[in-house]
């Protein structure tokens, strides 16, 4: 090992809903570590958002470590707690080189280096080879004026080199290390396994970065390792930790699954068939775009069989005038296809991703927005609140701001500093942010929940043969589902209602009242429906004389 000691970070936001959500690994910071290893440098990771790490015991883990260079990765909610802790490193560890990359600091690289003295080197997009040439450079006592992908200080000035073109081959990568894991379990958490099968996106909607982040110095939008490294590294990631009590659903953390075209998809069939070749039993979600599988069964039909079981879909609306205002590429003809094809064969959606409020929605779109989400079952308070955020370096601010949208704090500490153009939607929006978080993600996490579990012991009942059995249990929770999304649903157009006629505190205090009293009961329910339907499949199963439990959610 060289005698220079490296420690990577990722900082913790404050709090964490463990209850509802398994803790997931930083997957940039892993490979990122493993890279490093593999160079000869000693690394110590220090996932402090997986681990729910507090602040304090953090800052004292990496002084105690004692490193020559600690590299920070931080999202918009993490940032600022990133850069308090660099410039308490730099006050513990005044010899220390402080790094910091990730999207936030890729796109908003000049002003993280004006306001934040304490970082001396930046890295900009995919941070592998740069990082590892920074760390050489440092070791033999250069600066990294050569090294692509470096932003660097030199004196009161900042020294830009050219971004680095994108890794062409990511077979060439070692495999993440799988500190944060361990820790995780030492712990007495349930992580969740999560891969990257590939990188980037072919998208290019305007409120997103995904498409530009991973090929700034030139490169291919979207790119893929082989289906047999992805595999290889799954086999092992299963070997080593399927019987150590972790979440049995691994997550594809890749933006886009599947790449463009006919190619892409293809591409897709073939890693389906290398899970299935190699005997991989695996429970496994994705990232997608509706357009990519709208049409093409077989390509569904294909990842079901290899254990796809959720999918995160990118349906932003309900309204066509906004996808295309979106540059979404996608229709919503393609969404309600999309959701049903998967449906089919019992991959849950109920996890997609909703953009309900813009700066630019009127009250006529929020209405179809909510009359979308209920018809696909996903009309929950939380995809009903959810509004744009402009985080640096999508195209959507540009918009704003020739319309003179953006508020005067607006920045990359202040991603939601925009007002909306119709002042009744900005009331309603900011009105509906407020309502009480805990249940809000209750609420999402019980239908999430639910539909995993039901999606999984209908597989099962239908390969022995037992489903007819249960048609009528299936139906109450279905039933009870629906009750309780309507409640959110009135609950959305009642303030939808109030935004028209004009906003009353009053009486949207007199809704949150409403929500608050009805939801829980109906969630109740939809628990009580999903208890009778498992007495349903038990007795199916036992008539059939089949063991009987799903194969996982």
């Amino acid at each position: 090992m060289k005698p220079f000691r490296v420690v990577l970070v990722s900082p913790n936001e404050g709090f964490v809903p463990d209850q509802y959500y398994a803790p997931t690994e930083h997957l940039g910071l892993a490979y990122l570590a493993a890279t490093l290893r593999q160079a000869g440098f000693p690394v110590h990771l220090i996932d402090a958002y997986a681990l729910n790490l507090p602040y304090d015991g953090t800052l004292a883990e990496v002084v105690a470590a004692a490193p020559d260079v600690v590299g920070f990765t931080a999202e918009y909610n993490t940032f600022e707690h990133a850069m308090r802790m660099a410039r308490a490193v730099r006050d513990a560890l005044p010899r220390a080189v402080i790094c910091v990359g990730g999207e936030h600091a890729t796109f908003a690289a000049d002003q993280v280096l004006a306001e934040n003295p304490c970082i001396d080197v930046l890295v900009r997009g995919e941070g592998e080879q740069t990082l590892v040439e920074v760390a050489e450079g440092l070791l033999a006592g250069r600066a990294p004026e050569a090294t692509s992908g470096a932003w660097f200080r030199r004196g009161p000035d900042v020294m830009r080199n050219p971004d680095r073109p994108a890794i062409t081959d990511l077979d060439t990568l070692p495999f993440p290390a799988r500190d944060t894991l361990d820790r995780c379990l030492e712990r007495g958490m349930r992580p969740a396994l999560s891969i990257l099968g590939s990188r980037g996106c072919h998208g290019r909607c305007s409120f997103c970065n995904a498409h530009r982040f991973f090929n700034l110095g030139g490169g291919r939008s979207w790119r893929s390792r082989t289906a047999k490294n992805v595999v290889d590294e799954l086999g092992a990631l299963l070997h080593r930790y399927q019987d150590r009590g972790i979440y049995d659903v691994v997550y594809f953390a890749d933006e886009n699954f599947v790449g463009p075209g006919r190619s892409g998809l293809e591409r897709a069939g073939v890693l389906a068939d290398e899970i299935v070749a190699r005997g991989v039993r695996v429970s496994f979600e994705i990232f997608c775009r509706a357009d990519s599988f709208d049409g093409q069964e077989w390509a569904v039909q294909k990842l079901a069989a290899a254990g796809l079981r959720s999918a995160l879909v990118g349906l932003e609306s309900g309204d066509q005038g906004r996808l295309r205002g979106m540059k979404k590429g996608t229709t919503v003809d393609q969404n309600l296809r999309t959701i049903e094809l998967f449906a089919k064969y019992h991959v849950v959606t109920s996890s997609s991703g909703f953009l309900m409020f813009n700066p630019y929605s009127t009250l006529d779109e929020l209405a179809k927005n909510a009359r979308f989400l209920m018809a696909v079952g996903q009309a929950t308070m939380y995809n009903m609140s959810l509004r744009v955020l402009l985080y640096p370096g999508i195209q959507f601010t540009a918009e704003l701001g020739r319309d003179g949208l953006l508020l005067p704090g607006f920045g990359h500490r202040n991603v939601a500093g925009y007002r909306f153009r119709d002042a009744r939607v900005q009331v309603m929006a900011e009105a509906l942010s407020s309502v009480e978080r805990a249940l809000v993600l209750r609420e999402d996490a019980t239908h999430r929940y639910i539909d995993l579990q039901t999606a999984a012991f209908l597989r099962h009942l239908e390969t022995v043969g037992r489903r007819r059995g249960v048609e009528g249990a299936l139906a109450g929770v279905r039933a009870a589902r629906r009750r309780a999304n309507a409640v959110s649903y009135r609950a959305f157009m009642r303030a939808l209602r109030l935004a028209e006629r004009g906003w009353e505190d009053d009486a949207f205090a007199r809704l949150q009242g409403y929500y608050r009293s009805s939801l829980p009961p109906a969630l109740d329910a939809v628990n009580e429906a999903f208890e009778e339907f498992l007495r349903r499949v038990e007795a199916a199963v036992d008539a059939g004389g089949a063991t009987s439990g799903a194969e996982g959610n």
